[in-house]
């Protein structure tokens, strides 16, 4: 089976990387290639999220959609089209009627609630030319949808056309990349937290935790990857994110954070920064908010806190604890390569593309 695999970024973009790219291999076996088309160029995905450049910007988009028409002129030349996220997220449905009449036989993926209106700060301006709508035409189109988490699940197969399936594929990771470090020495526990300009906001709402985590326990410090954080009393360290050095980088943190709003949006995320902490073996406290919940239902294998008192609490006994948090490691890692691994989830999204290729 040839499947052409349509992406709105580069490898840079961690979505291309954990629904599409780390599964070309493992696909390979059970006898599906599959090539990868991105929207936006390297260059173009590195000015895509800066607040100036508008011009720049402008002719990026321009290229980019000159590139998909190209790509798209060859669709049919596939067996399947797996869609991640949108075919092309401005206003208007050429592309996607385009596509339509090359190869209807398509996966539509889901890693967000991308049904929703959400737009980074640097595109303010922008915010009228997303067409988030459209992903209900797309979904009525499709044959398969590959959903990330049980909130994206539950909007597509509201949305399915007869005869079309909806499958629970959560991200995923590989256990051989994303596993324990040796014991760290003896010194001052940090927390740690892995992300990008456009996430580090949910921190903020941890700012009376960190305050009251601090009086008790003045010794503990902040590791920030992707992302500056300003901690007044703290000792914060800024690690630059890489793709080589991630998992290093995470490797020198003892407590993983992943806080997250109580909306929709946030409902919408498939909880990677949570599964790359349980990956590690690292004990990880999250926020009780959509996916965190289906990864570590009641707390097995990561602590769920609500509101600043359960942070505080989860924190500190953490922190306190070394026995807990290499119990409650040692638990997130193997909830991970169960459930969470590519092993895990290579299966479903061979029986999604199946499913695509054969549906009436």
């Amino acid at each position: 089976m040839r499947v052409l695999a349509f992406a709105p970024y580069p490898a840079g973009g961690a979505s291309t990387r954990y629904r599409i790219l780390q599964f070309v291999p493992t696909l390979a076996t059970y006898g599906i290639e599959v090539v990868t088309d991105s929207l936006h160029s390297e260059a173009g995905f590195r000015r895509l999220y800066q607040s100036s450049g508008l011009f720049s910007k402008a002719r990026d988009w321009l290229a980019a959609g000159a590139r998909r028409r190209e790509r798209i002129g060859h669709a049919g030349e596939y067996d399947v089209i797996f869609l991640h996220r949108e075919l092309w997220p401005l206003r208007g449905m050429l592309h996607e009627r385009m596509l339509l009449r090359k190869n209807p036989r398509w996966v539509f993926d889901l890693d967000d609630a991308v049904f929703l209106p959400n737009v980074s700060e640097a595109n303010r301006r922008l915010a009228l030319l997303k067409a988030p709508s459209k992903s209900a035409w797309v979904l009525a189109q499709a044959r398969s949808v590959c959903a990330g988490n049980r909130f994206l699940l539950e909007w597509a197969e509201a949305g399915l056309a007869r005869g079309a399936k909806a499958f629970l594929a959560p991200t995923a990771l590989d256990v051989a990349r994303w596993s324990p470090a040796p014991a760290r020495r003896d010194g001052p526990v940090t927390l740690g937290w892995i992300g990008t300009h456009t996430t580090v906001r949910y921190l903020d709402a941890l700012r009376p935790v960190f305050d009251a985590l601090h009086a008790r326990h003045p010794e503990v410090r902040l590791r920030t990857i992707g992302a500056r954080f300003d901690l007044p009393g703290w000792q914060v360290e800024f690690v630059p994110w890489s793709e080589e050095g991630e998992v290093e980088a995470l490797r020198g943190v003892d407590i993983g954070l992943s806080p997250l709003p109580d909306t929709d949006w946030a409902r919408g995320k498939c909880g990677l920064k949570l599964l790359q902490y349980m990956a590690l073996g690292m004990p990880a406290v999250a926020s009780s908010v959509g996916a965190h919940l289906e990864i570590a239902p009641g707390g097995r294998g990561a602590r769920l806190a609500a509101g600043t008192e359960e942070w505080l609490e989860a924190l500190s006994s953490l922190v306190a604890d070394e026995n807990a948090r290499r119990a409650l490691g040692a638990e997130g890692r193997r909830t991970v390569v169960e459930r969470y691994s590519i092993a895990a989830v290579a299966p479903v999204l061979r029986d999604a593309l199946v499913h695509a290729r054969e549906a009436p």
